[in-house]
């Protein structure tokens, strides 16, 4: 296979990435027990095959929606590793909005969605909510 094969189609689902090429070949990924793994039909016995670092470099080389779809599946799994270690010291945290009282996880809060008054963090839904609470500050603070 040359960098400039055709892919025809991408599909991503059940924890693989199928290319199909414009001349009928087929590659797929799949992450198994923390490796890569490479099936193609191309070769003799088609099966399963672990990648080593240099193939998996290889891979991502070659094919840009590999690197996309190794990047996508690490910072999932970085996600849930850090979830479930929040799960594991009482739960998830919830924050209610002062502005329209919805409760999110304070994990889920970006930076652009907090804002400081007097010593203390204000978490909010939306833009909307955050601009409503700085044109009326004290209202919100007295309230909560």
């Amino acid at each position: 296979m040359f960098v400039l094969d055709a892919i025809s189609a991408i599909e991503f689902g059940d924890g693989e990435l199928r290319i199909d090429f414009a001349d009928g070949d087929v590659d797929r990924y799949r992450v198994r027990d923390g490796q890569l793994e490479f099936f193609s039909r191309r070769s003799r016995h088609p099966t399963w095959c672990p990648l080593s670092p240099e193939e998996v470099l290889q891979h991502v080389i070659l094919h840009t929606p590999v690197a996309t779809w190794l990047y996508v599946r690490l910072r999932l799994k970085a996600a849930s590793e850090i979830c479930n270690q929040f799960e594991d010291v009482g739960g998830r945290a919830m924050v209610t909005d002062p502005v329209c009282g919805t409760e999110i996880e304070q994990i889920d809060v970006p930076e652009c969605l907090r804002s400081e008054c007097g010593g203390k963090v204000y978490n909010f839904c939306s833009l909307e909510c955050k601009s409503e609470f700085e044109q009326n500050q004290k209202r919100f603070v007295e309230a909560a």
